[in-house]
């Protein structure tokens, strides 16, 4: 099968101006760039006035942990904002390995190790390309069920593990928004990690704690990119919410490791989650969670919680997810404002009712108050996209529709910020070269025939592996969709 885009600005990734040239596919890779007018393919894209680009890459996609990867294999929000390749796992959590049977997700019932994991999405035959990470929290919790300070024969046995999830496949680690102090890992914890990252050259996705704790937070990033580790930093959006607070990061790492392989992950709308476990005041033991939704009836837990709930914009602060067995899914996508005014309560009363609903893993999304910050982000020159989101989603509320095009809303704040479309590409693709991830990401022959045509500024057609998979919003049958093991 052959698939010839004739005419279109050739955006090739390196960062180069556009050219416009012809592009022939032929399966999977990218065959011939050049002018092939006179050449006969089995299928023709005219794309004059696009700009031909490698597809977009997520570096930090959550359809792994909603599970949207198994029911819904296409992806279609992904394929619709031009995205060619995810990659789960980010958070400290992934799906594989999986040690023992009360750690598995409802959807597995044939894999332990990582290696079988990624058998299992290849077998689903995914609409759209696949990588993850080795989820750090999911591989200690597995060894020991506390956060508690390990011995030397229990590090050996993680170092073991780490290397192993390294060798069948994951891209690299990833640790969650608590950091290694989530555990009280030793020095030599640490270190065994580093060693391992460092040995099979792949990379390390952390995020910060708080803005109050950049410097200290930021200290665990150097100290591992120090080490010549990558390390990609994200969940930005919740955590640095003021232009300083991003400064500092940034210029503590570029200071204090100035040759480090770094790069910022961010979600390019004004707006970032957090789990309802938060607003808990840190002395309520939230692993009981029928006893922890009560607590909210003492008298000083609640002024704790109702001072944290005050500071949300309840107007602008939705649910965003809730667990999959819940029935109550009707307040997905419901404002805090909109549930009390339905209802005649005060928001903080609307707050404590939704959570007494689906609980306190129930999860919310709400507006940054300094939009500045994420134009701030995306115009430092280390920036990519990490849309913490699944697919399909934008059928889930208006909300999750508005968020549902992250990487068209990243090329319309480029535009605005006056970024070249070449430069916009670049961060676009950049975890491809970032992890390794083999030909792909590029405008090359030989490359990976994964491709976004992009016009007026939103991407139109969508190509994976030289099928179209999507074209102007509307999903193809194609599910030629690739597992990625490095």
């Amino acid at each position: 099968m052959s698939l010839l885009i004739k005419g279109g600005d050739v955006v090739d990734g390196f960062g180069n101006s556009p050219k416009k040239n012809d592009i022939l596919l032929i399966g999977e890779k990218i065959a011939a760039i050049g002018d092939l007018a006179s050449y006969k393919a089995d299928e023709v894209i005219l794309a004059p006035g696009s700009f031909v680009c490698p597809g977009f890459i997520d570096i930090s996609s959550t359809s792994d942990t909603n599970l949207s990867l198994f029911k819904e294999p296409k992806q279609a929000d992904f394929l619709k904002d031009g995205v060619t390749t995810i990659i789960c796992g980010s958070k400290g959590e992934s799906l594989a390995p999986i040690m023992y049977a009360d750690q598995a997700p409802p959807t597995n019932t044939c894999w332990t190790t990582v290696s079988e994991y990624l058998d299992a999405v290849a077998s689903i035959k995914p609409g759209i390309n696949f990588a993850t990470f080795a989820g750090y929290s999911s591989i200690r919790k597995s060894i020991v069920s506390k956060p508690r300070n390990i011995g030397q024969k229990e590090v050996s046995v993680l170092s073991h593990l780490l290397s192993q999830c390294l060798d069948e496949g994951a891209i690299g680690i990833s640790v969650s928004d608590k950091g290694f102090a989530e555990f009280d890992a030793s020095e030599e914890e640490i270190s065994a990690v580093i060693d391992i990252i460092k040995k099979s050259k792949k990379a390390l996705f952390t995020s910060l704690i708080t803005e109050a704790k950049v410097s200290k937070q930021a200290d665990e990033a150097i100290h591992f990119a120090e080490n010549e580790v990558k390390v990609i930093i994200g969940e930005l959006n919740k955590n640095l919410k003021s232009a300083l607070a991003f400064n500092k990061l940034a210029e503590a790492i570029e200071s204090k490791a100035p040759k480090a392989e770094f790069s910022f992950a961010v979600f390019p709308f004004p707006y970032y989650q957090f789990e309802a476990s938060e607003l808990f005041p840190s002395s309520i033991d939230l692993k009981n969670k029928k006893t922890a939704i009560e607590s909210l009836k003492k008298k000083r837990v609640l002024s704790l919680f109702s001072k944290k709930a005050s500071e949300l914009d309840a107007e602008n602060t939705f649910v965003w997810n809730m667990p999959a067995n819940k029935k109550e899914s009707f307040i997905i996508g419901k404002s805090i404002a909109d549930f009390a005014k339905n209802r005649g309560i005060k928001p903080a009363e609307a707050l404590m009712r939704m959570i007494d609903i689906a609980g306190i893993d129930i999860s919310f999304i709400t507006k940054i108050s300094n939009d500045s910050i994420i134009e701030k982000l995306i115009a430092h020159p280390k920036s990519i996209v990490g849309s913490s989101m699944w697919s399909p989603s934008s059928d889930l509320s208006d909300i999750h529709y508005k968020l549902s095009s992250p990487f068209t809303e990243f090329i319309k704040r480029s535009d605005y910020l006056g970024l070249s479309i070449e430069s916009t590409i670049k961060k676009l693709c950049a975890p491809a070269r970032i992890l390794n991830l083999g030909k792909t990401g590029l405008i090359k022959e030989g490359y990976s025939a994964d491709i976004t045509i992009i016009k007026d500024g939103v991407p139109e057609k969508t190509i994976i592996k030289g099928g179209l998979s999507a074209k102007k919003e509307k999903l193809t049958e194609n599910r030629k969709g690739k597992v990625i093991r490095k």
